[in-house]
């Protein structure tokens, strides 16, 4: 069931527990219609009290902690546990049924870029105005956009799951 299509008819056809592993912001955002919010760091507290037998489909934004995920369920003895490669953003990608809540938060990705954004305007007005010094934070910023490409992790999108306007309730 490595496929959008064959997830998909898995689904349909029923009897699976669909589990979203991302965070309650991203949920809020986008998600599979009936998937189950379980985040990724309380998936083995929660998994505990689940019917080992049943087929499980786990997915993430693009992938890689849905990944995690199925490394968890299987090493807890769950023998029918899949990934949907690429996550959310492949199913949505292919137009598969997607829902969202009405006061979603932006997404992460593009808190990100507002704020980087935002970042970059400030400091640049600051080294042309008050300081050529400032202009050091913007090549700061800049370090951190390589090191979060490089390693495909943002500490940037980890502060923002913090603040108060991304923490959403779990349904």
């Amino acid at each position: 069931m490595s496929n959008l299509t064959e997830a998909k008819s898995a689904l349909d056809r029923g009897g699976v527990l669909l589990v979203d592993v991302r965070e309650p912001a991203e949920f809020a955002t986008g998600r599979l219609p009936a998937a189950k919010l379980v985040p990724l760091a309380g998936l083995e507290e929660s998994a505990r009290s689940w019917k080992r037998e049943q087929p499980v489909v786990v997915y993430c934004q693009a992938g890689r902690r849905g990944e995690k995920a199925q490394g968890i369920l299987t090493g807890l003895g769950f023998a029918h546990v899949t990934n949907i490669e690429g996550g959310f953003s492949a199913w949505a990608a292919a137009g598969l049924p997607v829902e969202k809540s009405a006061h979603a938060p932006w997404s992460l990705e593009r808190q990100v870029r507002f704020t980087v954004a935002i970042f970059v305007i400030l400091f640049t007005t600051l080294g042309l105005w008050v300081h050529p010094g400032f202009f050091l934070l913007d090549f700061l910023i800049a370090g951190g956009l390589i090191v979060s490409a490089l390693t495909n992790t943002c500490g940037m999108a980890l502060v923002l799951t913090k603040l108060p306007w991304n923490r959403v309730r779990q349904s």
